[in-house]
């Protein structure tokens, strides 16, 4: 039984809707089974199948291969069909070396950098993730959808309101989709994971101080990210506690004073 007819392209339109024009060509040529028979074969579901061949943006190239596969693609045909979505992916991200493939790139963002200058914190780090996007006047659907459903609206929406724990991973891909270079998101990475370490220095700083005066130190340890203010919360204790916080959360001073010798009398 035929599906749903499907909504017209454009092959002039441009490469993308080509693509899809012949991703449909070739499923015709097959017999046009139903996504729902080629999904038993290709192992992903009608509806991935379906917008592979929607000429909105361009599949991921495993997911082209999985429609192929489904019309019966020798091995020679699917070779050619690589190269024409290598050479596609090439011209819609003109980098070519961006780490996601098949993700919908917009223009490089010119002031990714200035936006880290101020950042300290993690707090900061989420404030700069919400101004890159709406710089870029991106909505959280745009995202999902540019990032071929990977990142999703309330994954994007949690890591910047801080309800979600900033993963590497999430966050490149959040990058990227914004039109950040891989320089820049390597960057940022960096930037990302210098902050994370800071604050898990900084909480175990303050386990240490719960441990030893839990009663005097209650309300200092509610909340802290990882700030220089997370050292004035030791001034209660006395100098061996603020010694050994300010140790943990800056290793290298003893590294320091180890490299520096002995004073000169």
């Amino acid at each position: 039984m035929p599906g749903r007819p499907e909504t017209p392209i454009d092959p002039t339109a441009g490469p993308i809707e080509k693509f899809a024009f012949d991703l449909r060509e070739r499923r015709e040529s097959a017999g046009r089974p139903t996504y729902r028979t080629m999904a038993a074969v290709a192992r992903y579901s009608p509806a991935a199948l379906s917008q592979a061949a929607a000429g909105r943006r361009l599949p991921t190239w495993d997911l082209t291969r999985a429609f192929l596969t489904a019309c019966n693609v020798s091995d020679q045909e699917m070779r050619r069909w690589k190269q024409n979505w290598e050479a596609i992916n090439r011209q819609i991200r003109p980098t070519g070396d961006a780490p996601w493939s098949g993700i919908t790139v917009i223009n490089p963002h010119p002031s990714a950098e200035r936006l880290l200058t101020y950042v300290t914190d993690l707090e900061g780090y989420r404030e700069a993730l919400s101004a890159l996007r709406r710089e870029q006047r991106l909505t959280l659907r745009q995202l999902e959808e540019r990032s071929l459903g990977r990142l999703s609206k309330s994954t994007a929406s949690d890591m910047v309101t801080g309800k979600l724990m900033l993963r590497p991973e999430f966050v490149e891909l959040y990058l990227t989709v914004c039109g950040l270079q891989p320089t820049e998101v390597e960057n940022w990475i960096h930037v990302l994971r210098r902050l994370t370490n800071q604050y898990k220095r900084a909480q175990a700083a303050l386990r240490m101080l719960t441990i030893d005066e839990p009663a005097t130190n209650s309300n200092a340890v509610q909340r802290l990210e990882p700030t220089m203010s997370a050292s004035r919360s030791t001034q209660r204790g006395g100098s061996h506690r603020r010694a050994s916080f300010i140790n943990v959360l800056f290793p290298w001073r003893n590294q320091r004073k180890s490299e520096e010798g002995p004073p000169v009398a």
